[in-house]
């Protein structure tokens, strides 16, 4: 789990992430409030955005997730345990939550389960058909503001050319200041977003002001296979 200020990190072919901090919060000293959650033996995945006031808020969160995991590791009782950690999150540590769990069901074949509140997102896209499979929605429904977290979705992935991208909502000031559309991210290597948004960052967004930025991208059957190995 990582939260501080400049991060890149990579599994070749497998997955990539990075975490910047937003021009604000540096000008003023504030933390980051963005957190990535890479856990690979439980293999979930996970970003969340919690404000400049708490920016601890989001760690928090995905903490009392893995807990909740480990308490209860399955899919349909790990969501009822998020019903309950939702509902205990303070008003005053409201922070957004993207979440995957990959779970292998054959060597070619996973099943992705999503859970989804606020402006992060959870994004599939067909890297060799260009075409986006699925994308959550931009709601007001944080942790710690709305009573319910939105319903579990769960998609099947047997396509090894469908790769998965988590962001907080400073990814939209990147794609932005990079004039590139949301496709154009997955024909890079998952392993290289790290790269070209450290690209995008030191070359189109230099004295321009964007949030704070926190990316997972991972090919989910190259994850099992690798873990397989």
């Amino acid at each position: 789990m990582i939260n501080s200020s400049e991060k890149i990190i990579c599994l070749p072919d497998v997955m990539g992430a990075c975490l910047f901090t937003g021009t604000d919060k540096i000008r003023n000293g504030f933390d980051n409030g963005d957190c990535l959650l890479m856990d690979h033996r439980r293999l979930i995945y996970a970003v969340a955005d919690a404000s400049e006031r708490y920016p601890w808020a989001s760690k928090y969160l995905l903490q009392a997730l893995i807990a909740e995991w480990d308490a209860h590791p399955t899919a349909a009782s790990w969501e009822a345990g998020l019903r309950k950690i939702w509902k205990c999150q303070p008003f005053h540590l409201k922070t957004t939550l993207s979440c995957i769990l990959v779970e292998p069901l054959q060597d070619d074949m996973v099943r992705v389960s999503i859970l989804h509140g606020g402006d992060s997102m959870v994004i599939i896209a067909d890297t060799h058909e260009h075409v986006i499979r699925f994308q959550t929605k931009v709601d007001m429904n944080f942790a710690g503001r709305g009573q319910e977290v939105t319903a579990l979705i769960q998609m099947i992935i047997t396509n090894p050319h469908e790769h998965i991208l988590l962001a907080t909502d400073g990814f939209n000031d990147v794609v932005r200041g990079g004039q590139k559309t949301v496709l154009q991210f997955f024909d890079l290597d998952v392993d290289q977003i790290g790269n070209e948004i450290t690209r995008i960052i030191t070359t189109h967004l230099v004295n321009k002001e964007h949030d704070d930025i926190g990316i997972i991208m991972l090919n989910p059957l190259q994850l099992i296979s690798k873990k397989n190995d």
